[in-house]
């Protein structure tokens, strides 16, 4: 699994946490890791749910993190085969080093949701 977003696309309920957000000199918030599972079915499946683990790096800062996933199947959505989705709770703190933001709160809980596609041919 990799992701790669804009770290300045995050938007908290803190003013000071945004404000640093928005300033950081780094602009990429990058994940990258292991889905601890075997395959991906794009076929028919239940509900798939599983731990997620790799490096998340900010700022040329990087730690690992752990979060769960779940695959959803789809059905009948043309194209689309499940839908992947996460969150991953992260302590800002460690990659934006602020000692005014010391009495905030700073895990921060980012969600995502990914469509993976059917393989080509497949119904």
């Amino acid at each position: 699994m990799d992701m790669k977003m804009n770290l300045r696309s995050i938007l908290t309920t803190n003013d000071a946490l945004n404000y640093q957000i928005q300033n950081s000199p780094e602009q990429i918030f990058h994940f990258t890791g292991k889905m601890k599972l075997d395959y991906v079915r794009t076929k028919t499946h239940p509900t798939q749910k599983f731990p997620v683990n790799g490096m998340l790096t900010i700022n040329d800062i990087s730690h690992p993190l752990s979060f769960n996933a779940v695959l959803y199947h789809i059905a009948n959505s043309g194209d689309a085969a499940c839908k992947l989705s996460g969150q991953m709770i992260i302590d800002i703190n460690k990659y934006i080093l602020n000692q005014s933001l010391n009495r905030l709160d700073k895990n921060i809980a980012l969600s995502f949701s990914e469509i993976v596609l059917r393989k080509p041919g497949e119904k």
